[in-house]
């Protein structure tokens, strides 16, 4: 019985019959970081790039059914991983099914083994360091002086929608969002620190606060000053792979 799989884009490995291999390595990511040496100065000054590593993961299955048509399988194994557009996919653990990855399949796939005996598949993913809780992927739409808990450890960076006509000051915490002559509506990608419509036209123009804000951890009370909007927040909950 196959009880640990992983999927990707189309790809199940449980339904193309590849059960993972016990022996699996899993390594973390880590800070990016330049060690900048100084003429007269002791070792070295630590220079923060402010972003984490993309993580390698190779993961071995065996082909579980030793009948099973190898040729069938490598040519499904390449329309779900070779013969689609590169970049980042949906990527599930099924003993991690709480969070949501991201993943790219890189390199090429390997079939090993004998004739007679049951097949070693190998595959090769880049992680994207952060991984999401599934239920911080919901939109909530807030109530004026809301408070959204955050159950991770680390600050999340929210996808927030507002709907309305006008200037509005948004509130999270201590945090102040200023935006000016909003026109129907305007979505605010925390993560990639963008302002645009539904249709991807930029809307930076309406945007008079920087950096973007974030949810931090525990509580995080929502608030605005403008009435006439209505605020919808994809949380996005997140944490390390």
């Amino acid at each position: 019985m196959i009880t640990k799989y992983i999927t990707y884009n189309q790809l199940n490995t449980k339904e193309l019959g590849l059960r993972l291999v016990d022996e699996i390595e899993l390594e973390s990511s880590s800070q990016t970081v330049d060690l900048v040496e100084i003429d007269g100065v002791d070792g070295a000054k630590i220079k923060d790039n402010k972003r984490l590593k993309v993580v390698e993961r190779t993961f071995p299955f065996k082909i579980y059914d030793e009948k099973a048509n190898v040729q069938n399988i490598i040519n499904k194994l390449n329309d779900y991983l070779i013969n689609i557009k590169p970049k980042w996919y949906d990527f599930g653990l099924s003993w991690d099914n709480e969070y949501l990855y991201k993943a790219y399949f890189y390199e090429t796939f390997k079939i090993e083994g004998t004739l007679t005996s049951k097949k070693k598949c190998i595959l090769n993913f880049k992680l994207h360091p952060i991984k999401y809780l599934k239920t911080g992927l919901n939109k909530i739409t807030v109530t004026n002086g809301q408070i959204l808990r955050n159950p991770e450890r680390r600050k999340a960076n929210p996808l927030i929608k507002l709907r309305g006509t006008g200037d509005i000051n948004l509130n999270i915490n201590s945090q102040i969002f200023r935006l000016k002559g909003v026109s129907g509506h305007i979505v605010i990608d925390c993560e990639t620190q963008s302002a645009h419509w539904d249709n991807k036209e930029p809307q930076y123009d309406k945007v008079f606060t920087y950096p973007f804000p974030h949810l931090e951890i525990g509580d995080n009370r929502i608030s605005w000053d403008n009435n006439s909007f209505v605020v919808e927040i994809t949380p996005r909950w997140e944490a390390l792979v």
